[in-house]
């Protein structure tokens, strides 16, 4: 593979399947070269330019259990 942030987030991804499974995360894919046809259908849909690659949705301080995990 010689792109070396796809290699960096793939590792990355792999690790917190393993250290975490409990935790939900999802891939924000707004990079890549697109026809300008369909960057205006993906700016329409919500693609925002600088956007992170990976989402983590974390629970609430009301949902985490005692000791869990909490939203900043």
């Amino acid at each position: 593979m010689n792109r070396p942030e796809q290699a960096l987030q793939i590792s990355v991804v792999n690790w917190l399947r393993v250290v975490a499974p409990d935790l939900f995360f999802l891939h924000i894919p707004n990079g890549g070269r697109r026809s300008k046809a369909e960057a205006g259908i993906f700016k329409a849909m919500g693609v925002r330019a600088g956007a992170y690659d990976l989402l983590f949705i974390l629970p609430s301080k009301s949902q985490a259990p005692s000791g869990g995990a909490r939203a900043a």
